[in-house]
């Protein structure tokens, strides 16, 4: 009795062997030939300072969440009541915001690294992250006015603090 053969085995795994290589060739050229990936034939002239790119990609996402006024508006609500912050639900209540619509808007604000959250037992307590507040107004102001101060004074002196601590306020 013969054997039975087996019809398109050696041709599958031609075609299966001709995907690797079109894909290991894709690879390479893509993202180079792995063995030439040593670090030592690197020099100065290969890297590019993207610390500025960086900047530039956080300050662009912080705007892109807050362009939008619900967002915005909760924002400068949970920048208000710092440092403590707010229930999702309060934040809902005081904007008249449905609390589904809300929960969006605030992991937009979130992700943007405005917003932190905080689990206190059945509730989310969002607060303002003004470290990365800080940062975006510190990468506007960075390069301010060429080198002249007396034309950034004025504006310095808006981002004075708008209220006293608590407890000269209570004093």
């Amino acid at each position: 009795m013969r054997k039975p053969e087996i019809v398109g085995h050696s041709r599958s795994l031609n075609s299966h062997a001709r995907k690797e290589t079109a894909s290991r060739l894709l690879r390479d050229r893509l993202f180079g030939d792995p063995r030439m990936h040593d670090a030592s034939i690197l020099t100065e002239s290969h890297y590019i300072d993207k610390s500025r790119n960086m900047d530039n990609s956080t300050t662009v996402n912080a705007f892109a969440a807050l362009a939008q006024t619900t967002r915005l508006d909760a924002f400068r609500l949970l920048v208000m009541h710092e440092p403590d912050g707010l229930p999702a639900g309060e934040i809902a209540r005081l904007l008249g915001v449905p609390h589904n619509t809300l929960s969006t808007h605030l992991a937009v604000l979130q992700r943007a690294g405005l917003v932190t959250a905080e689990r206190h037992s059945r509730s989310i307590v969002y607060r303002a992250s003004l470290d990365s507040l800080r940062d975006v107004i510190t990468f506007l102001l960075k390069d301010c006015c060429a080198g002249h101060p007396d034309l950034c004074t004025p504006l310095v002196a808006a981002l004075v603090p708008c209220c006293t601590p608590k407890e000269k306020a209570n004093a």
